[in-house]
């Protein structure tokens, strides 16, 4: 996560506004604007208006569901989560938030269609003294059974408490992004118009290349996300999640086992061809791709594999080490 935003945001910002405006201002010699036409220079305007105010609205949605929404569904769990009796089987000490004790658990218990699971929680205990978590103990959870509140999983006695330093540094940089879209708005035109209005607008200019390499930049973001971080386990994380709490479990066939050719961090992707019986006794085919470390290629033809399954969709499945780890 450090390195995320210790180098990849850096990275972005400086291709999003720093790149468009270094080409653009070393190698632009300002035209006549007389000739050029009004109508395509508002369609550039419109462009740039619709697509910078597009871009702010998602940032800020995405920060108000990265702050207050989880506050919001952890007290929506506490009132309407089903209340789940775990055991917890392991404990890490992390390292301390505030002075408080923060725990790594993994808790077993049986999902919502009785398969037993395994599930990892991250807790912040402000009463150590209690020695409330150690392996062996029971804690009660609060599970959203259908997967609507963020962060699905909660202690029973969980409090919502916002990061308010967060929140303010969150909010101050969308304030900030948005002055500063707004103040090269006007400076771009203050300085470039020629008494011409827009005219100046090009699809090279850094109001709209700056907007073009930014969508760029989430599209592929969430290509990364879908394709390739999902390939690490073989399934998306909201499929998991669909998966781990609603999920049946059932013993696969392996049919097949081949190489895809595709290498994620120099690691092969593999293929599974299976067949399963589901609870009704209806054989189904499937087959999941997952990236196997070298290291463990010698373990992908096991005969029997254990999965999981969804009982509204039984073609839909994951290794159950994959999502219960």
């Amino acid at each position: 996560m450090r390195i995320f935003f210790y180098f990849w945001i850096p990275f972005a910002l400086y291709f999003i506004i720093a790149h468009p405006a270094i080409i653009y201002y070393n190698t632009h010699t300002p035209p006549s604007l007389e000739q050029k036409n009004p109508t395509v220079a508002l369609i550039y305007l419109g462009i740039a208006v619709a697509g910078w105010m597009a871009v702010l609205i998602y940032l800020f949605v995405k920060i108000q569901r990265h702050t207050f929404g989880i506050r919001n569904g952890i007290r929506q769990l506490n009132k309407s989560g089903k209340l789940v009796n775990a055991k917890i089987e392991s404990v890490t000490t992390r390292k301390p938030v505030k002075g408080f004790e923060t725990y790594e658990i993994v808790v077993s218990f049986t999902n919502f269609n009785h398969t037993p699971i395994t599930y990892t929680l991250i807790l912040t205990d402000s009463k150590p003294h209690l020695n409330r978590y150690e392996p062996g103990k029971t804690i009660r959870l609060r599970v959203d059974q259908h997967l609507q509140n963020l962060p699905y999983v909660i202690p029973d006695d969980a409090e919502a408490k916002l990061k308010y330093p967060t929140v303010i540094l969150l909010n101050g940089l969308w304030l900030i992004a948005g002055i500063g879209i707004i103040s090269y708005f006007i400076y771009a035109y203050t300085t470039e118009n020629q008494g011409y209005g827009w005219r100046f607008l090009t699809w090279h200019h850094p109001l709209i290349m700056s907007l073009v390499v930014a969508v760029g930049f989430g599209f592929i973001y969430s290509l990364i996300d879908k394709f390739i971080l999902s390939k690490i386990s073989g399934v998306p994380n909201r499929t998991a999640m669909s998966l781990l709490f609603q999920g049946i479990q059932a013993t696969a066939k392996v049919k097949e086992v081949s190489q895809t050719g595709t290498y994620i961090n120099e690691q092969p992707e593999v293929k599974f061809e299976m067949t399963f019986v589901d609870k009704k006794g209806t054989t189904h085919g499937v087959s999941i791709k997952k990236v196997v470390p070298l290291i463990h290629l010698q373990t992908v033809h096991q005969a029997d594999r254990s999965i999981l399954y969804l009982p509204d969709s039984p073609t839909t499945v994951a290794f159950k080490e994959d999502i219960t780890a």
